[in-house]
């Protein structure tokens, strides 16, 4: 998938969760917020998020995070 600056994660992962919260907040990146349902675009982060001690760490693994930082 291609990437722009305007890119989100939700249009990034082709995300169908409607009611997540990083649609409320344009202006910033999924890592800045709490309660983004990552788990809708890996099913595996969840899990990996229990082993790190701060969400930023855990994003760090997501290519998403990777391709705009």
């Amino acid at each position: 998938m291609s990437m722009g600056d305007s890119e989100t994660c939700y249009v990034y992962f082709d995300c169908k969760e409607i009611d997540c919260v990083r649609r409320n907040f344009p202006a910033k990146q999924c890592w800045e917020i709490d309660d983004v349902k990552c788990q809708s675009h890996s099913e595996a982060f969840a899990d990996i998020k229990k082993h790190f001690k701060s969400k930023l760490e855990a994003c760090k693994i997501c290519l998403y995070y990777q391709e705009h930082n």
